[in-house]
């Protein structure tokens, strides 16, 4: 029997589509060497864990493994088109996985005589960042984590050991743009990074007015009192077609993306944004009548960018010091 060509057309069309929407997950066994950032050694009993979300409706895929006494692993990875996070020792940083296996772009690969192929994962602390802005500061802020390996005897490696229940916590002073450039590399070990929680402060005091990035945050027009008041707001940002919005904390801060803030009033930060033209988002059905700039301020990256000084080198070192873990925003 002989089919038309534009039945194999149609059929094309439209088995292609489901496809697309259908995840598919390979399984690929990995092996993992977990280095301490802090000593360069291995990490005895380190966990590495892998999650993938399948779909908005689909289940988690989860792969982890612990580390033997000379740190090696071998975690039994998914590869697919799905992005994944991972972590390193649990109380280390949140990955965003890329390519093959999505192996994280921090992980350094390396090749055996044999042939064998492992990665070098490194297991940094907990830290905090806190930025500190200079007096009489309005305008963006903006946390570049800038590719540079800097040596151990920098003032950004973190302190070896604090005090039992304690926290590290770095204060670097942003730069005249507002901008705080920490390193992603410190003497050779890659994935340098602080916690996706940030507490911004102007001399000595913690600014502790910040307005979230989502449909919820403020549900009523302001009065003329809250739109003078001068507080953090957060920025957020997508590629087009992405569908993924990077906002300046929790999971949505990823490894070697900029997060924004823009300090000031409500106006300033309206003058700023038609000034500079910049773009929001275009919002779906359900925000025709809401204020975009109050309830989301999710903006193209590349208008958002425009108006950015990106940074050449690392931020002068912080100030490290310790805080209780109940305390470390403050």
């Amino acid at each position: 029997m002989h089919f038309p060509a534009v039945f194999f057309t149609l059929l094309t069309a439209f088995v292609v589509p489901l496809a697309g929407c259908t995840p598919f997950h390979t399984r690929n066994p990995v092996t993992v060497e977990v280095i301490d950032g802090l000593t360069g050694g291995p990490v005895a009993g380190a966990n590495i864990a892998q999650s993938v979300q399948t779909g908005k409706f689909g289940r988690q895929l989860h792969a982890e493994a612990t580390a033997a006494d000379d740190g090696m692993a071998t975690i039994n990875t998914f590869g697919g088109a799905s992005p994944s996070y991972w972590t390193v020792n649990g109380a280390g940083p949140t990955y965003l996985g890329v390519g093959y296996s999505q192996i994280p772009p921090d992980f350094t690969r390396i090749t055996e005589r044999s042939g064998a192929v492992r990665y070098i994962a490194p297991s940094w602390p907990s830290m905090y960042l806190r930025i500190k802005l200079p007096e009489g500061y309005r305008g963006l802020v903006v946390e570049w984590p800038a590719e540079f390996d800097v040596p151990r005897s920098s003032g950004w490696m973190p302190p070896m050991s604090v005090a039992p229940g304690q926290q590290r916590r770095a204060v670097a002073a942003a730069n005249e743009h507002g901008v705080v450039a920490p390193p992603t590399s410190i003497g050779g070990i890659a994935g340098f990074q602080f916690v996706p929680e940030r507490w911004l402060m102007v001399g000595g005091t913690p600014i502790n007015r910040i307005n979230d990035v989502g449909p919820f945050t403020i549900l009523r027009p302001p009065t003329a009192e809250e739109s003078a008041t001068v507080r953090v707001w957060e920025i957020g940002y997508e590629e087009p077609f992405s569908f993924w919005t990077i906002t300046p904390q929790g999971t949505s801060a990823r490894v070697l993306e900029p997060l924004v803030w823009f300090f000031g009033s409500e106006h300033d930060l309206r003058e700023w944004v038609q000034r500079n033209s910049i773009v929001p988002m275009r919002p779906d059905a359900a925000w025709t009548k809401v204020d975009i700039l109050l309830q989301s301020r999710v903006f193209t990256k590349k208008s958002l960018f425009a108006v950015i000084t990106k940074p050449t080198e690392p931020t002068a070192p912080p100030q490290w010091d310790e805080v209780a873990e109940w305390s470390r925003k403050y």
